[in-house]
């Protein structure tokens, strides 16, 4: 039953479906209480009342009882009066229903310091169970009593699901990206009345918009520190050999322990790296459930991380830090795909500075080609830390621009990744075109025409090391542009701060 309309005539109106209609004429018997009925039925309404009829005639009963509509008669009743009543009585639950959205509301008036505050409000205020969930699923906080549809994350809208014993209520939370959720808040509520799960959900709604502006202060603030980690660094590379007094203030607030040995650690990430930051957290707590507890600090294509220890380690502590390395990213696939460098344990600053350049010169060369692991340690490359000589000759840069300039003026980024690819895999077309996920026709095709713009042949033992040591250089240089650009906007950023 969802309203109460009055009729003034045995004809009626258009009424909504689902009302109760209370005849409010005088003369209700006969013809016209059966034409009330019949229009009744036409109208989809869910019953009749007659207030002033004691008895009903056989032939409005037989009408009533064959279009199954219920028929009620209430004598000597006012009918506006009862039509007032009634409404009373059907609109009560929307009445009851109205009253979790502004509680809720008030409930989050002040600014939120955990997500567990929106648990409790929810929980409270609507009688259920809450949690908040990441957009993979993982918990963030409250309690999970219900499993959550897969399909759900895969969707992005909000859902009301029925669960044995009641209903689960599921709302995105939208920061950044108006596609694709944040953050899930999911409760689970007992059975109730229609009007309260449809209010339920708007009050989740709400709280949502609460989370989501949480999740948004949360993300400025990681910003912000990540930024001042990063030109923290940045200074502390710089000016090494001689620490300059608001370095070291800066990194005892920061809480990097300086002096002692240190062992640095290099993540380079391929992809997307706009997330750096939303995998930040993820990479701390990979390093250190495997004992790997340093400072994790973001840079243009990856972290920089360092483990300090106040006594020197022994000379083969390196294999089981290496292995402990390459367990931690051996779990990063929700990470995406990555790659390590460790450097050897030095002490100071000044060693700080130097363990984590070779880390970042190892980093260099994994995951480079099918013998190549995913960590590489600076002491387990042998002659490969010559070719990073190369990659640092002003010389052998030009040289390397210069040769592949045919393929740089024109755009050609897929010939090139193509090419570099190629040469790393030792020139097999199967395994390039696997890499590169094209037909193997496609990688064919590509170095032929690179051969064509290059005027020379990559089978060659002599071109070919030429050609991957040039590509090699070009990616080396692409990666510290992108790095000198974060460094400038960190700079700026922690100038105007300090202004």
């Amino acid at each position: 039953m969802r309203d109460v309309f009055v009729a003034h005539t045995p004809t009626l109106p258009k009424v909504a479906p689902g009302a109760l209609v209370v005849a409010a004429y005088r003369r209700q018997r006969g013809f016209e209480a059966e034409l009330l009925v019949r229009q009744a039925h036409m109208a989809d309404a869910v019953g009749v009342v007659l207030p002033s009829m004691s008895n009903l005639m056989l032939t409005t009963r037989r009408p009533a009882e064959r279009l199954d509509m219920p028929l009620l008669t209430l004598p000597d009743r006012d009918p506006v009066a009862l039509a007032r009543q009634l409404s009373r009585e059907v609109h009560a639950p929307e009445r009851h229903a109205s009253s979790p959205v502004p509680r809720v509301l008030k409930a989050l008036r002040a600014p939120l310091s955990t997500p567990d505050r929106v648990v409790d409000a929810v929980d409270s205020e609507l009688g259920c169970v809450t949690a908040v969930l990441r957009a993979e699923g993982a918990l963030v906080a409250g309690e999970l009593v219900a499993p959550v549809p897969e399909s759900l994350f895969e969707r992005g809208v909000p859902e009301i699901v029925n669960v044995e014993g009641g209903h689960l209520l599921c709302a995105p939370v939208f920061v950044e990206d108006a596609m694709r959720p944040d953050l899930w808040l999911v409760a689970r509520l007992p059975h109730s009345h229609v009007f309260w799960v449809d209010a339920s959900m708007h009050a989740l709604t709400a709280a949502g918009m609460a989370l989501a502006t949480w999740a948004a202060r949360q993300r400025l603030i990681g910003e912000r520190n990540a930024r001042d980690r990063s030109t923290l660094l940045s200074e502390l590379m710089d000016n090494s050999t001689s620490l300059p007094r608001h370095v070291a203030e800066h990194a005892v607030r920061a809480g990097w322990r300086l002096e002692g040995w240190h062992v640095g650690i290099q993540v380079r990430l391929s992809g997307d790296t706009q997330q750096l930051l939303r995998l930040t957290p993820r990479v701390r707590e990979l390093l250190a459930e495997h004992g790997l507890d340093g400072p994790v600090v973001e840079r243009t294509d990856g972290w920089a991380c360092w483990v300090t220890t106040p006594k020197m380690p022994s000379s083969g502590s390196h294999r089981e830090f290496t292995m402990r390395v390459r367990s931690a990213l051996g779990r990063a696939e929700v990470i995406g795909d990555v790659v390590g460098g460790i450097g050897r344990p030095y002490a100071g600053p000044a060693g700080l500075v130097q363990s984590l350049k070779e880390a970042r010169e190892a980093c260099l060369f994994a995951g480079d080609g099918s013998r190549r692991g995913r960590v590489e340690h600076v002491d387990e490359l042998g002659v490969m830390r010559v070719l990073a000589d190369w990659y640092r000759s002003e010389a052998f840069r030009a040289y390397a621009k210069t040769l592949l300039a045919p393929l740089l003026e024109n755009g050609e980024e897929a010939l090139l990744e193509t090419l570099r690819t190629y040469l790393e895999l030792e020139s097999s077309a199967s395994s390039t075109a696997s890499a590169l996920r094209v037909h193997r026709n496609t990688v064919a095709l590509r170095v032929s025409r690179v051969e064509e713009m290059l005027s020379m042949n990559p089978a060659g033992p002599d071109e070919r090391l030429v050609l991957q040591l040039a590509c090699r250089v070009l990616q080396c240089l692409t990666r510290r542009r992108s790095s000198r650009r974060w460094r400038t906007s960190a700079d700026q950023a922690a100038g105007s701060r300090r202004r």
